[in-house]
C-alpha cells in the first residue's frame, strides 16, 4: 500500500503592509481600503489585525511578528484616536524598522483632521488627506515602497477607475468627539496597564466613570 503523502497547509500570505486603526470609525475606513487597496495595487498584500489574526493564535505575537518584518505601513487617524495606545505603539513600531529607503509611515487624516492637530510621534510622518488627488499621490508611493512592477501611468488609470468605490467611505463625517491634546504613550499604557489599553482599542472615548465591562474575544479585545 503506498505511503499517504502527508498534506501541507497553504502557505501564508506574503503580507507587506501593516494598516494600523483604532476605534470604530478608524477600522470602519481601514477595513474598506484593505479590500480596494489590492484592488488598485495587485502587489498589495494589506495585514491587519481585525481580519488577518486567525482564530486560536496568540494575537500579540502576531501583532509583533507582523510590525518587525513590514517596513510600510499606513495608519488611519480620526479625532477619537489621537491619544490610542494601539496608534502610537504600531506607528512607533512601524517608524522603527528603518531597513531601507522604502520605509514609510503613511498617516490619512480622516474627518477633518489637520497636522496642527497632532502631537508627539504622530506629528513626524507625511500625511495624507482623503481627498481624490492627495490618496493618488499615496497610492503612487506606496507602489514604490513595496516595489510594485507597474507603470505610474497604469496604476494612475486604474486608481481613476476604483476612486469612487471607497471616497464615500473616507468622506469626513459629523463628530462630536473634540480634538484632544495627545498625552504622553507612556502615560496612556501605565494607566491601568496593558489590558486596559487593549480595551481602549474599538471603545469610543467616553468618561471612565461611564465605562462598561467587556467581554474579550480575539477580535475585539481592546482596539
Amino acid at each position: 500500500m503506498p505511503a499517504m503523502e502527508e498534506s501541507k497547509a497553504p502557505a501564508a500570505p506574503a503580507y507587506n503592509l501593516v494598516i494600523s486603526w483604532s476605534r470604530t470609525r478608524s477600522e470602519q475606513a481601514a477595513l474598506a481600503f484593505r479590500i480596494w487597496l489590492p484592488r488598485v495595487l495587485q502587489a498589495a498584500k494589506p495585514w491587519m489585525s481585525s481580519t488577518d489574526i486567525a482564530k486560536g493564535t496568540a494575537w500579540a505575537g502576531d501583532l509583533k511578528e507582523q510590525l518587525d518584518a513590514r517596513t510600510v505601513g499606513v495608519v488611519f487617524l480620526t479625532p477619537d484616536n489621537l491619544d490610542s495606545p494601539w496608534i502610537l505603539f504600531e506607528a512607533g513600531a512601524l517608524s522603527k524598522t528603518v531597513k531601507s529607503s522604502s520605509t514609510r509611515v503613511m498617516t490619512i487624516l480622516l474627518d477633518g483632521l489637520t497636522p496642527t492637530d497632532l502631537n508627539g510621534p504622530l506629528s513626524l510622518f507625511q500625511h495624507t488627506y482623503p481627498t481624490e488627488q492627495d490618496m493618488k499621490t499615496m497610492v503612487l508611493d506606496l507602489a514604490k515602497a513595496i516595489e510594485a512592477p507597474i507603470q505610474k501611468e497604469d496604476l494612475a488609470a486604474v486608481f481613476d477607475g476604483l476612486w469612487p468605490k471607497i471616497k464615500d467611505v473616507l468622506a469626513p463625517q459629523t463628530s462630536t468627539t473634540p480634538i484632544r491634546k495627545q498625552r504622553p504613550d507612556r502615560e496612556l499604557l501605565e494607566e491601568g496597564g496593558v489590558a486596559r489599553a487593549q480595551e481602549e482599542r474599538r471603545r469610543p472615548h467616553e468618561p471612565p466613570h461611564h465605562r462598561q465591562p467587556l467581554l474579550r474575544s480575539r477580535h475585539d479585545q481592546g482596539r
